[in-house]
């Protein structure tokens, strides 16, 4: 089956190998998911109140394509005690990617240059 991308080109249902949930769990990297802020729908305007992890997980547990000139699949913001984990997008490819929560040593790096969990 062929989707509809926000761009209006199309891609196969067979792309989507990766699992929003799963992928927010491995850069949680075992740690509990205490809030998540998602925005899936960029016709909401405005702040978006974060939710618990056991009312998002249902609504992360998709598939989707991250390679390049795949389709966007929303904003999405969540916290765990050390972590802050956002959904990462160059050039059309999707990651899901973190940054400390908290202040600590380590060399940035411009988003999208490269994994912060590479180089942390």
């Amino acid at each position: 089956m062929r989707t509809p991308c926000e761009n209006g080109e199309y891609e196969n249902d067979e792309d989507k190998t990766d699992n929003l949930k799963d992928k927010v769990l491995e850069a949680a990297a075992g740690e509990d998911v205490e809030a998540v802020v998602f925005r899936a729908d960029y016709l909401v305007q405005g702040p978006i109140e974060p939710v618990n992890w056991a009312r998002a997980a249902p609504l992360l547990d998709y598939y989707y394509a991250p390679r390049y000139g795949g389709g966007h699949y929303g904003s999405l913001v969540a916290w765990t005690a050390s972590r802050v984990i956002f959904i990462r997008t160059y050039d059309g490819s999707t990651t899901i990617d973190w940054l400390p929560r908290h202040p600590t040593a380590f060399t940035p790096e411009q988003v999208g240059g490269g994994y912060f969990r590479d180089i942390y």
